[in-house]
């Protein structure tokens, strides 16, 4: 479960958070960028590592000038990770038996 937001530039499982931090801000799943990407290296290898520094650069400046005021917000973090409660399990349903 996730305690807080950590930004997509310091999580141990991204190379860099490009294209998470790009889906997040344009709202589109970061996979088709991904994907964009490995195409782009297939044709061109400088072209496509430059981009994704580029992008890198534009994501970071992004998230230095315009801060999400939201993710720190306590809203924010049930919306995204909401709390498990162990004590308070619902009751199973009670299920007919088939004949």
């Amino acid at each position: 479960m996730k305690d807080a937001y950590i930004n997509p530039l310091l999580r141990e499982d991204t190379f860099f958070g490009v294209c998470e931090g790009l889906g997040e801000d344009l709202g589109i799943h970061p996979n088709f960028l991904r994907l964009a990407f490995a195409v782009g290296l297939y044709f061109s290898l400088p072209i496509a590592i430059g981009s994704y520094f580029a992008l890198f650069a534009l994501v970071q400046l992004t998230r230095w000038l315009v801060p999400n005021p939201n993710r720190n917000s306590v809203e924010y973090l049930n919306q995204v990770a909401p709390a498990a409660d162990n004590d308070a399990s619902p009751e199973p349903e009670e299920r007919p038996i088939a004949a």
